[in-house]
């Protein structure tokens, strides 16, 4: 989840090397896609996303690495802890953002898979 919320950040603030996102979309291809992907192709999919198909990578690699069980009751408490923070933080579009997308991962309201690119 860091690994998304750093992604997210270096997109928001268009930086130049987008390391975490690097990792994101080598990770979702590894597990999710079962295919190992060069630095290549890893650089044009990171040229290519957008934050909506970033939401939905996470998505896919919560769904994969654990049960639906486990996910809801972590990702419970921590949209409670995002609700704090969006109320106290004054910069707040991205954790609204995190709490949105886990929130679709936990309650099925979203029921997109990572079909990103």
């Amino acid at each position: 989840m860091s690994l998304y919320h750093e992604s997210v950040i270096e997109y928001i603030n268009k930086e130049r090397k987008k390391e975490a996102l690097r990792d994101l979309i080598f990770l979702h291809n590894l597990f999710c896609k079962n295919e190992l992907i060069d630095g290549k192709r890893t650089n044009e999919l990171v040229e290519e996303i957008s934050l909506n198909q970033m939401d939905l990578i996470i998505k896919d690699i919560l769904a994969k690495l654990f049960s639906k069980t486990y996910l809801y009751v972590e990702l419970h408490d921590y949209i409670k802890t995002l609700d704090n923070w969006i109320r106290t933080e004054k910069t707040n579009y991205h954790l609204i953002r995190f709490k949105k997308t886990y929130e679709d991962l936990i309650y099925g309201r979203s029921k997109d898979k990572a079909e990103a690119y």
